[in-house]
């Protein structure tokens, strides 16, 4: 009896040795500092006093350094802002080595290189902001990895290649932003499968192709942004019909042709339509009209035809909206010639606004028929160039 409690104790304060000594060797506050003063030694600092490169010493506990935070309870780091702080340089390997990383933001900064594949180890991370900085290279792969990712921003870089269908595999993200770069190639259709997607900015790239239809399937999306982005192709009819809470759609600047889909009422959240600068002909959609939320309309540039409901002009009048703030920049000269001016034009009772809002010149003002003169306000016609938000 007393052979085998002393076999128990000594197998207990072996596993008790065992589990502190794994303790100690494994990743810790040490490694996380570690990793940091590696990441300081990669920066270039904007003036040689910088409060950084004073403040991330081994003298003091990492804990305290500025823009790291660290858990209360294990002491890790858990994120870092270092947005807008003037530094360059570039992102080490070691990086990947803060295991507790859930946030990591550097935008606003001028660092430039490619990002480590080591980052694929920050399998905690939630938001990641490397916007407004020089990065190069392909848009990593190992984004498609991390299993928690909420939040990617790559904005204004100088990111190169296509877009990577791993990023389809992010089921968690619901925020991308990789707006501004040099990306090549068709959206790939993965992007789709991001069902709690909300937010889509991929504008001013030089994509090719249509929108991937799977994109117009996720219903949680709230704003679609492909502005400037050379692509093409028509847009679905029934875009609106999984898109209960889309408040701003960005698409001017492309060669996308074709209608209008004469659903795009039903997306009834919208705030901003921008198509401007495209292809689009035939009819402006009467269903507008029914988008009591919409500010901003900007259908300049493109190819419509018929007559411009009453229904769009309500909307433009109404009380809660600045009478300067939309605009369809129709390009018909004569839009009377045409049969653009709805007949109960002075049946509609609207109270004044700016008939610069529908981007007519100077000469349609003569051409359009008789108007009241409250309802053509006071300030001078203007026509507005193409649009883009």
């Amino acid at each position: 009896m007393e052979k085998t409690w002393f076999l128990y104790l000594t197998a207990v304060s072996f596993a008790h040795c065992f589990f502190a000594c794994l303790a100690m060797n494994g990743p810790n506050s040490t490694t996380d500092q570690s990793a940091l003063l590696a990441f300081k030694s990669h920066i270039t600092f904007n003036h040689s006093h910088h409060i950084l490169a004073n403040n991330w010493t081994s003298a003091t506990s990492v804990c305290d350094w500025i823009g790291v935070y660290c858990g209360k309870r294990h002491r890790r780091v858990t994120a870092l802002n270092l947005a807008n702080m003037g530094l360059g340089g570039t992102i080490p390997p070691h990086i990947g080595n803060l295991s507790f990383l859930s946030y990591f933001n550097i935008t606003s900064n001028t660092f430039h290189g490619h990002l480590p594949d080591e980052l694929a180890r920050l399998r905690r991370l939630n938001a990641v902001d490397f916007g407004d900085n020089n990065f190069g290279g392909g848009v990593p792969s190992w984004f498609g990895n991390l299993p928690k990712l909420q939040y990617l921003r790559l904005a204004n870089n100088s990111f190169t290649g296509s877009v990577p269908p791993s990023t389809g595999n992010i089921s968690t993200l619901e925020s991308l932003n990789l707006r501004f770069n040099f990306l090549e190639g068709r959206v790939p259709e993965e992007i789709g499968h991001l069902s709690k997607l909300k937010t889509l900015r991929m504008g001013y790239n030089n994509l090719l192709g249509s929108i991937p239809p799977t994109i117009f399937n996720i219903s949680s999306l709230e704003l679609i942004d492909f502005t400037y982005s050379m692509m093409s192709g028509s847009l679905p009819q029934d875009m609106c019909v999984f898109h209960p809470k889309l408040e701003i759609l960005r698409l001017s600047g492309n060669e996308f042709d074709g209608q209008i889909p004469s659903t795009l009422g039903e997306c009834r959240e919208l705030q901003i339509i921008s198509l401007s600068s495209n292809k689009f002909s035939g009819f402006i959609p009467k269903a507008i009209g029914n988008l009591t939320l919409l500010q901003i309309l900007y259908l300049g540039d493109n190819n419509f035809e018929g007559m411009i409901h009453s229904h769009l002009l309500l909307l433009f009048s109404l009380d809660s909206r600045p009478s300067n703030m939309n605009e369809l920049g129709l390009r018909p000269s004569d839009m009377n010639e045409l049969g653009l001016w709805p007949s109960d034009m002075n049946e509609l009772g609207l109270r004044p606004f700016d008939m610069n809002e529908l981007g007519l010149r100077p000469s349609d003002k003569n051409e359009l028929g008789p108007m009241p003169f409250d309802m053509m306000g006071q300030r001078p016609f203007d026509i507005f160039g193409p649009k883009a938000v």
